[in-house]
Formats: structure tokens, C-alpha cells, sequence
């Protein structure tokens, strides 16, 4: 659908009725025969072959207007209000008619949303920086968090158990569509990612957001696969419109969209953006991933394209453009996208790269401005747009980086934080001062080192109740609670005890072929079940090997050698004690051929579920396992002469399907012409199958 949506874009100057009459010939040229199978979606072209369409009105529609659709065959998927106009799946045939109703102003096709892929720069690779670049911390530190304001995130959906968002994440601000994969808990990640530079937690663990203490709503566009549609986009902008009218003293601020198209969505998803954001609501974007090393071109991407949307460019670490990041005229900031570490799905982290990542550093920024002013998104727009440090060419950077605590203090009142003074000393448990011991104030960010007297002072610590901790080499650390007050200095001595010596164990024993003779070079691994640690090495000649030294604990222990299988045992380590574990390694399958396996044939679609015939093809390695990711070539012969040929590449399962729409009736088989995989080669066979369509008996 996006390939026929982008080329009716590039025919300049032709009526909205024009473009629907040119849209009925693409879709019949875009689509041929075959189809790799995918469920739930039908290749247009044919006779009582649908299309999704967005069909514009002169009026809101409403029940007229739906019962016109109904009686062309449509079904409706939505009717708008924040836009005139429904989104339906229509036949093909119907589209010509319905373009010519006087109610009808246009109809333009729904094109698919996918995230944007994360491009794997190692170069550009730093440890995690973007929030503190930009001053997010400084902006923390003076107050200001965000704090009472709603940020919708349209993606994937959001963990909301995530120990870094479950306190800013309101599912009662949140939706997704009434479809399988969508959900506003998020099986995917994506949406958690961009959610957790927003505003995870400031909590001293894990990472923290742009704006911690931001309200976070999630609004699922895309489903757990990554991929979806411009109808629900839309569907969204309307549901926050509704909330916010719901809501009118907590309203949604600021939608973040790290998603697009590069393909023009066309007048009706414009128009809902420029709808919310005349509401009030700020919209960011990401600009896309789609640039090149030398920034040549223009290849931005919708919606950061439209002019109520931000368009967000990438950075690394030293303010420099990333090479993926996408390049146009109406970029309008830059923002760290480069191996950003947020949270992930299932309470962990994780780093991503991309423009994604950087349009979430803006949207938690605004949320501070939002914050700490009473300006409109107009407003709030042009303060980032001011504060931005210039970076060069506004093609590549926009006006610059933005600055999350140079913005909020443009509107803000930046009176410092009351601070105090901690003074103390640090000695061991026999009262002899310790050198060189650190000692730190919670997540402030502030530290001392003790001098030769165990002595240090830790000045312009923030009004509050902290824990201060003090820690040396060879001791155990310790930590204290301790209230600061304004102007005054506080006294915390400490007494740190000596690290024990841990308790150890050894492994060992032999690791022997199924003879009996010992597998010289074999390595042994263990890894212990409850972060113990992982230990390696390698047997000797005779087979025998010792781990020494490794903390009392469970084990899994695996020996592993060229030419045989693997072989895995659990151990348990005592002090003081050797604990033996001998493994007997079996030969490896020497078998390297991929074969296909089987053919098989099925019929849907239709009144008689005989429309449409579907071919399945499984592919075994030589010891009959499914082998995933070959790639298959095939020719399909109706009566013995070629119909058709397709290729595909297996799924997990082995297995890899293709379409024949409308087949005709008659003597179907099926010849594989190539078939590759990864370190294994093709047998040269395909097994004997057929296939009578539409016939009584089976093919002579």
C-alpha cells in the first residue's frame, strides 16, 4: 500500500477525484500473482479483492455517511471526528463510485507505519550520556522534573511495571486499538525504550528520564511486531483530544512519534495532527533514519515532515551528526541518538541507537518547559528552538542541540537548591584511618576522597535526606542516613570492617570420547546459577581439568569439543573441597545437507473456501530438524506447464508459504529450482506432490 501511496504523491497537480481514479490503476499494476503468505491481509487487484482507503467528507460523518460506505461494500474500521472522514477496507471495484458521490471529497489510501530500524554504527558506540548532554541532570538538581504534566508516547505501548516507569506510567491515559499484537503493555520494546529517556524514575538506580516525575501515556500505533497503520495513528490523536477534553485541568501536552513512513500519508493524517495541535498539544518526531555519511539530500521522513510536527535529527556523544540520521530543510532540533540506554521490557535496559532515541530527549525536555510556564505549544516550541546550542547547517542539525536546563531556566524561576556541608572521618575497625576511602552523597553526583587522616568534606550538598556512603579497597562498605539542613554542616564518621576471605571450591575430573580416551583441548565452562561467576579452561592431553578457586555455589558445568555434542551437569562447590564431574562426549552429526522435506496444498478463501490456493514448503537438515532462514525458489505448474514463480525464506518452524490468488481449477505441482542455507548444501531433490484443484479425482 505505501508503494501506491508514493507514487500518486509524485503526480503533481491532479484533483483529490483524480488521484482516486489514478489509485485504482496502481493497486491493480502493484500486485501480481503470488503473495508470501500473511494472515489477515488479501493482495487487491482481482475481482472482490478490498483496499484499505481513508475517505473524506464534506461534513463529520455520521450515520448517512457510514451507511454509504456499508452500501459499497466497505467495512469500517473508524469514523473520525477530529477529521472529516472514515477509514474502511472497500472493494476495489467500489472505489470508482464511491469517489463520485457528491458527499465524497476524496479518497486516499492507508499506508503502513514501521519503527525505525536502529543502524549498528560501533564507531558512533559510547556508554550512556544523552539526558546529562543535554543537561537534564543540572535541571534534576534545581527542581525541576516534569512534574505534572502528560506525555503520550504513540508506539508499541510501555511496560508499565518497569521499576524505572511503574511510578509515572497511568494506563488510565492510555489506549490501543481493538486488534490482535496491539497493547498498551508493550511485547515489543520499542515504545518501553523511548518511554524510559522520557521519564524513568530519578531513584539512583537504573536510568533516569528527561523529565522523572512526567506522567506517561501510552497510545499503541504499533503492535508487538513493530508494525502498523496510519488509521490507528489518527485513532489515537483523536482519543487524546477526547481525554484532554475529559481532562481539562491535567490534560496530554506533548505525543512523541518515533515511527513514519517515508511515503506521504496523505491530507487526512495531516490534518489530524494540525487539528490536536491547534487543541494545544505539542508534537514531536523522529526525522529518520535514512541518511547518508556526507548528509546529502532530503530524506526526512512523515510525520516529522508536516509543520505542526518537531522534526528530531540525530547526535553522538561529541555533538557531531550521526551518519544514519535523516537530512532536510524542516529539521528543527538535534538530540543525542546514539547508543542511548533506556529501559527495556521485562524491568532490564538496553542500548539503541537512531532518531527514536533522540526524539524522546526533546518531548521530556518540553514536558520541563511545559512544566514551569503557563506558555502554549507555540510557545514552548520557540524557547527550545532559542535555547538550542547552534551546531552548523540547519539541514543537518535544525537550530541546534537542545538544552533541557538552559530551556527551563529561560521560564523559570532559577533560584539554587538550599545546600549544606557533610564533614567526617573514615578508619577501620581498629580506629586507623583509611587513605584514599571515597565517600559519596546518594545519586547527587558528589564524592570526596579521605586524605591521609581518614578525613574529607563534601560541600554544597542539596537540602535533604540522603545516604551517604564510604567504601575502600580490601573493606566492606558502609552507609549512612543523614538529613542536611540549610547552611549547616553535619558530622558522619565511619568505621569500615575488613573484606573476609571468600569461600572457595574446586571442580575437576575428565572429559572422554565415548572410547574412553580423554579429549585433549576440550573446554570446560562453569557458570554459577546464583552470580557466582562464569569460569573457563581447557583440558590437557589426557582429558583431565581443574577449575580452582570459585566461590561456593551451584554450577551448570558444560564440556564442549570440536566434532562432538556438548554435554551439560549441575555441580555443587564446597570450601575447601574438589567436587568431580566426568563427561563422555558423543560424535557430532557429520550430516551437512538441507533437503526439502515435504509439499503440501490448501484451499481458502470463497464461498466453497476454494478460491485461493495456498503451498507449503518444510525444509530438514540432514538429521530431519527444521532448518530456519534458507531461502526457497519455486516454480508452480498448473497441467504441467509453468504458472508462476515465487521465493521465500523459512521461519522457525522450517517452513516458508506462498499464495496463488484465484487459482484455476486443475493439476497443480510444485518443482524447488534453488535452495540455500547457511553451511549446509541443497540435496538437489524436491519430493514427489500434487495437487487437484476444483476436480473429482487426483492428478493422472
Amino acid at each position: 500500500m505505501s508503494g501506491a501511496s508514493t507514487r500518486m504523491r509524485t503526480q503533481g497537480g491532479a484533483s483529490p477525484k483524480g488521484r482516486t481514479a489514478a489509485l485504482i490503476g496502481l493497486v491493480v499494476l502493484l500486485f501480481g500473482l503470488f503473495a508470501v503468505a500473511s494472515p489477515g491481509q488479501a493482495a487487491p487487484g482481482g475481482p472482490g479483492e478490498r483496499i484499505d482507503v481513508f475517505i473524506g467528507f464534506d461534513r463529520t460523518p455520521g450515520p448517512a455517511e457510514q451507511a454509504l460506505v456499508r452500501r459499497a461494500g466497505g467495512d469500517i474500521q473508524y469514523s473520525y471526528t477530529i477529521v472529516p472522514a472514515i477509514a474502511a477496507s472497500v472493494p476495489v471495484a467500489a472505489v470508482d463510485a464511491l469517489a463520485r458521490n457528491p458527499r465524497v471529497q476524496y479518497i486516499e489510501p492507508v499506508i503502513e507505519i514501521t519503527l525505525l530500524d536502529e543502524p549498528d554504527y560501533e564507531a558512533e558506540l559510547a556508554n550512556t550520556w544523552g539526558v546529562e548532554h543535554i543537561g537534564g541532570g543540572d535541571a534534576h538538581e534545581a527542581g525541576y522534573t516534569g512534574n505534572g504534566v502528560r506525555v503520550a508516547v504513540l508506539d508499541t505501548g510501555i511496560d508499565g511495571n518497569h521499576p524505572d516507569l511503574a511510578a509515572n506510567f497511568d494506563p488510565d491515559c492510555s489506549w490501543a486499538p481493538d486488534a490482535d499484537g496491539y497493547t498498551i503493555d508493550d511485547g515489543h520494546g520499542h515504545g518501553t525504550h523511548v518511554a524510559g529517556t522520557i521519564g524513568a524514575v530519578r531513584d539512583g538506580s537504573g536510568v533516569v528520564g528527561v523529565a522523572p516525575e512526567v506522567t506517561l501515556c501510552a497510545y499503541a500505533v504499533l503492535s508487538n511486531s513493530g508494525g502498523g497503520s496510519y488509521s490507528y495513528v489518527i485513532a489515537a490523536l483523536e482519543e487524546i483530544q477526547a481525554f484532554n477534553q475529559d481532562n481539562p485541568e491535567s490534560p496530554i501536552l506533548v505525543t512523541n512519534n518515533s515511527y513514519g513512513s517515508s511515503g506521504d500519508p496523505g491530507s487526512t493524517v495531516r490534518a489530524a495532527f494540525d487539528n490536536l495541535y491547534a487543541d494545544g498539544v505539542l508534537h514531536v518526531g523522529a526525522a529518520g533514519n535514512e541518511g547518508n555519511p556526507p548528509g546529502r539530500g532530503s530524506n526526512c521522513i512523515y510525520p516529522a515532515l508536516y509543520d505542526t510536527v518537531m522534526a528530531v535529527a540525530a547526535t553522538n556523544s561529541n555533538d557531531g551528526r550521526a551518519s544514519f540520521s535523516s537530512t532536510c530543510n524542516e529539521l528543527e532540533l538535534s538530540a543525542p541518538g546514539v547508543s542511548i540506554n533506556s529501559t527495556w521490557i521485562g524491568g532490564g535496559y538496553r542500548e539503541a541507537s537512531g532518531t527514536s532515541m533522540a526524539s524522546p530527549h526533546v518531548a521530556g525536555t518540553a514536558a520541563l518547559v511545559f512544566a514551569n510556564s503557563t506558555l502554549s505549544n507555540d510557545g514552548v516550541r520557540q524557547v527550545l528552538h532559542d535555547e538550542a546550542k547552534p551546531l552548523g547547517s540547519n539541514r543537518l542539525y535544525g537550530s541546534g542541540l537542545v538544552q533541557a536546563y538552559a530551556s527551563v531556566l529561560a521560564v523559570a524561576d532559577a533560584e539554587p537548591a538550599p545546600t549544606g556541608t557533610i564533614t567526617g572521618k573514615v578508619t577501620d575497625d581498629d580506629g586507623a584511618a583509611i587513605e584514599g576511602a571515597t565517600v559519596t552523597v546518594g545519586d547527587t553526583g558528589l564524592s570526596a576522597t579521605t586524605d591521609g587522616g581518614g578525613n574529607y568534606t563534601i560541600e554544597d550538598v542539596p537540602e535533604g535526606t540522603h545516604d551517604v556512603t564510604a567504601s575502600a579497597e580490601d573493606h566492606v562498605s558502609q552507609t549512612k542516613q543523614v538529613s542536611v539542613d540549610e547552611g549547616e554542616t553535619k558530622t558522619v564518621n565511619f568505621s569500615l570492617e575488613p573484606v573476609a576471605e571468600p569461600a572457595t571450591g574446586t571442580i575437576g575430573g575428565t572429559v572422554t570420547a565415548g572410547t574412553g580416551d580423554g579429549i585433549g583441548g576440550a573446554t570446560v565452562e562453569a557458570v554459577g546459577t546464583s552470580d557466582e561467576g562464569t569460569f573457563t579452561t581447557t583440558t590437557a592431553d589426557d582429558g583431565t581439568y581443574y577449575l580452582d578457586s570459585l566461590p561456593v555455589g551451584t554450577y551448570d558445568v558444560t564440556a564442549s569439543a570440536s566434532g562432538y555434542d556438548s554435554q551439560t551437569k549441575q555441580a555443587e562447590v564446597t570450601d575447601g573441597q574438589t567436587t568431580t564431574v566426568d563427561f563422555a562426549l558423543q560424535p557430532s552429526s557429520t550430516d551437512d545437507t538441507v533437503t526439502v522435506y515435504s509439499i503440501d496444498y490448501s484451499t481458502r478463501g470463497g464461498r466453497l473456501n476454494d478460491r485461493h490456493l495456498d503451498v507449503t514448503i518444510t525444509v530438514t537438515d540432514g538429521d530431519g530438524n527444521p532448518v530456519a532462514g534458507a531461502t526457497v525458489e519455486v516454480d508452480l505448474k498448473l497441467e504441467g506447464e509453468r504458472y508462476g514463480s515465487t521465493s521465500g525464506t523459512t521461519g522457525s518452524n522450517g517452513t516458508m508459504s506462498f499464495t496463488a490468488n484465484n487459482a484455476p481449477d486443475g493439476c497443480y505441482t510444485t518443482v524447488v529450482t534453488d535452495l540455500s542455507a547457511d553451511d549446509l548444501e541443497w540435496d538437489g531433490s524436491t519430493p514427489e506432490n500434487s495437487f487437484a484443484k476444483g476436480t473429482n479425482g487426483e492428478c493422472s
